[in-house]
This record gives structure tokens, C-alpha cells and sequence, in this order.
């Protein structure tokens, strides 16, 4: 399931990738890290603890934030290194996150006009977090959950109305 926003852009993503594409996009990195898992309401999804994010720039300015519970950065996290969740350091999550942003991130670049660069991945840990991006509005917000637990991943563009 996604959420669209209504937003002035500078450049037209929708003419470039979909919702359905982006909600793809992050099943199969899921996947690719051996987790089965399945679309969600994003609005549905309880207390997120760590936000990742990456910026994309060129043709078409804009970022790409993914939020997980504390279950679910735990999970892909283990699923990621391999590891049993309650040994995992808090560095190796903020890298798995990091690293799942980034992934993610590179998938939806690649979706985009050239030419475009993609940051390296910022993350933040903590609960009530409200992380905005100057001059951009977000434009989708979608949702995937496995035996991980929910994420959340939302799209923003640069904005006139910012």
C-alpha cells in the first residue's frame, strides 16, 4: 500500500517510476537479504526508533528516508550479517540501515533521468522523530512488513511550495 502527497516539483518523477515500482523496489532488496515480505499501510505503523536517509541529485533533486521499528532494524540487521539479533552492537544495526537506505536509495536512482548522484546514507536513532528536507516536499510514502517487522520508506521531491 502507498500514500501519494500532492506537491509543486520541479521535474516529474511520476514519469520515471511508480508506487507499485517503489514498493517493489524495496521487496526485493528485502528479499535479497533472504526476508519474504508484503505491502502494509505505512500510516498503520507503530513507534519507528531509527530514520535513514539519502539524497539524490541531478536531473531530479530529491531524498529517499526509511524508517524501522525497533524490531524490524534489529531483524534486517541479523538477516543482514547473518547474526542472532541479541548480539548485534548498535554500530552494526546503524550500518544494516545505513547500508538498506542505501540499497534502496541506489534502486530508485536508477529509476531517474541521468544524470543523478546519490549521497551516502545519514541515520538517526531515537523515537518521535520529525526529520524534514529543506526546499523538498514528500510526494510518497509506502510501506513493506516481514518477520522482521514494518518499514516505511518516503519519497521526497524538490518543492516549490517549501
Amino acid at each position: 500500500m502507498s500514500q501519494t502527497f500532492e506537491a509543486s516539483l520541479s521535474g516529474d518523477p511520476a514519469e520515471a517510476i511508480s508506487p507499485d515500482e517503489l514498493n517493489e523496489a524495496l521487496g526485493e532488496v528485502l528479499g535479497s537479504l533472504g526476508l519474504e515480505s508484503f505491502p502494509i499501510d505505512p500510516d498503520a505503523v507503530g513507534d519507528l526508533g531509527v530514520s535513514g536517509s539519502v539524497t539524490i541529485s541531478g536531473e531530479w533533486n530529491g531524498a529517499v528516508q526509511m524508517e524501522l521499528t525497533d524490531t524490524s532494524q534489529k531483524g534486517t540487521a541479523a538477516a543482514m550479517f547473518m547474526l542472532d539479533p541479541e548480539i548485534l552492537s548498535d554500530e552494526e544495526i546503524v550500518d544494516a540501515v545505513g547500508e538498506l537506505v542505501n540499497m534502496v536509495g541506489g534502486g530508485i536512482k536508477g529509476m531517474l533521468p541521468e544524470p543523478s548522484r546519490l549521497s551516502l546514507p545519514t541515520v538517526v536513532q531515537g523515537h518521535d522523530l520529525h526529520l524534514s528536507f529543506p526546499g523538498m516536499a514528500p510526494i510518497l510514502r509506502y510501506g513493506r512488513a516481514s518477520e522482521t517487522g514494518p518499514i516505511t520508506v518516503t519519497v521526497w521531491a524538490e518543492s516549490s511550495d517549501s
